[in-house]
């Protein structure tokens, strides 16, 4: 008998493998009795002293790593990515595909992203907040992970900065709450990335001053050096508008 936690979610990362699976079960005309294998049992047991459902989930994890490994040495033979084969399977279902690239688990946080993304995207693109070239180099997941992390107020500062829409010069200007986007330091015309850019007098002491605390902090992470170079250089080129290094290619940048 087959209990309801083994319904397949479209949350899950494989729903379509998992579908398969469980359509599999359903038409088959053995009874079928769910039960859960704890993993990695063989760490603390020998592995002939396990149960045979036990001895089976290991020899599958060895089979399982053994294949990785084999894929693993072919790709970097052939300077190839490791991808896993778009296809449809068997009694899975409905499939839904973005472009060629199969959405395995099509809950609807991940659609929303699969059809807002790119709209967002291409606006971050016009208003030249970065280049098309680097859109693939964006890890978007991670970001908004860590800025999940961050508290209400400092999003909301975060949003508001990356989309222009805070109190600099150009919005106050055209709010009308004042004449002029002049900014008041140098006169330029101040948006939010001028509002970092700004040479004027005493913008890069603070700028130097605060440039310090995200140093300080990976000094006490322990962050690789190179990584803390390449990091502090970038931050440095943008405030230059200049285009970013990786660390391949990277010279120590002298302020």
């Amino acid at each position: 008998m087959l209990n309801e936690w083994c319904v397949p979610d479209p949350k899950d990362a494989n729903f379509d493998l998992t579908s398969a699976i469980w359509k599999l079960l359903q038409d088959s005309p053995i009874q079928w009795h769910n039960i859960h294998v704890k993993g990695h049992q063989d760490d603390h047991l020998q592995c002939d002293k396990l149960n045979r459902v036990a001895q089976l989930n290991v020899e599958m994890d060895r089979l399982a790593k053994s294949f990785w490994r084999h894929c693993h040495i072919h790709q970097h033979a052939a300077l190839q990515p490791l991808e896993p084969p778009q296809h449809p399977m068997h009694l899975e279902g409905w499939t839904l595909w973005n472009a060629n690239t199969k959405v395995t688990h099509p809950n609807r946080q991940h659609l929303c992203k699969l059809t807002h993304d790119p709209i967002t995207t291409s606006k971050w693109i016009r208003l030249e907040r970065f280049p098309d070239s680097a859109t693939s180099q964006i890890d978007s997941e991670m970001a908004s992970k860590h800025t999940k992390a961050l508290k209400p107020g400092c999003q909301r500062w975060i949003t508001k900065h990356a989309s222009h829409n805070c109190g600099v010069g150009t919005t106050l200007a055209e709010w009308q709450q004042q004449e002029d986007d002049q900014c008041p330091r140098c006169g330029q015309p101040e948006d939010t990335n001028h509002a970092t850019r700004c040479t004027g007098a005493g913008a890069t002491e603070t700028w130097t001053e605060q440039m310090s605390v995200p140093t300080e902090w990976m000094t006490e992470a322990n962050t690789h050096p190179l990584l803390q170079d390449t990091l502090i250089t970038n931050l440095q080129r943008w405030r230059q508008g200049l285009p970013p290094v990786t660390a391949l290619t990277m010279v120590r940048f002298n302020p």
